[in-house]
């Protein structure tokens, strides 16, 4: 039976591992339709202490000390290059996949790979994105990413009472897409996976099959 290879793009401050760990109940939910691949991004973060148990990696930075905040209005950038040369060369290595699953940080990232996708569709190639938790990215360089509506079928999931990123800020990012599917749930900064919710996914995963 086809499943939907799904690549994952992790928040700021996580990883492969600490993202597969946090997306566990959505996973199980859905693994007769999807099956889902986890990067780490290649820009580590400094551990504010010595305890921290997992490395915590971002997508890129926003100011100069190597930090990132969603809210910097910025022209740094630090790291994007990096992470775009790594999720294009999994596409064409890994590939094909069928869509991208992105979570705040991410979920911005893969927002700019969806702008890619219709100007480099040869290499960026995949038919639907995820969105979770996602936002337009304040830097100033990426305000060519959000010029022209993006055409990539889109599933955008945010809370309600999110306090890490906006609900305003993840609405404002629905407006760049031609066809966006919202799915707003009453809770915070995270994937949510009851059994209403895996309903939202499969209706919206299920065309793609």
């Amino acid at each position: 039976e086809k499943r939907l290879r799904i690549l994952c793009l992790h928040g700021y401050r996580q990883s492969e591992a600490i993202f597969r760990e946090k997306t566990g109940s959505f996973r199980k939910g859905l693994r007769k339709l999807v099956d889902l691949v986890y990067i780490t991004a290649p820009n580590e973060v400094k551990l504010d202490s010595e305890c921290e148990e997992h490395a915590q990696y971002g997508w890129w930075f926003s100011s100069p000390g190597n930090s990132f905040t969603a809210s910097d209005k910025s022209d740094i950038d630090e790291g994007l290059e990096k992470s775009l040369t790594l999720v294009r060369e999994t596409l064409r290595q890994e590939g094909p996949f069928d869509g991208l699953l992105g979570f705040s940080q991410g979920g911005a990232l893969a927002s700019i790979i969806c702008a890619l996708r219709d100007k480099e569709s040869s290499v960026v190639n995949f038919k639907f994105a995820i969105l979770v938790s996602a936002f337009i990215s304040r830097c100033t360089k990426h305000s060519q990413y959000y010029r022209d509506q993006i055409t990539c079928p889109s599933l955008h999931v945010f809370g309600s009472t999110d306090k890490v990123i906006p609900t305003e800020w993840s609405e404002e990012l629905t407006l760049r897409y031609q066809q966006p599917v919202v799915m707003c749930h009453p809770g915070g900064h995270y994937l949510p996976a009851t059994s209403a919710d895996r309903q939202m996914y499969c209706d919206f995963l299920r065309q793609f099959l």
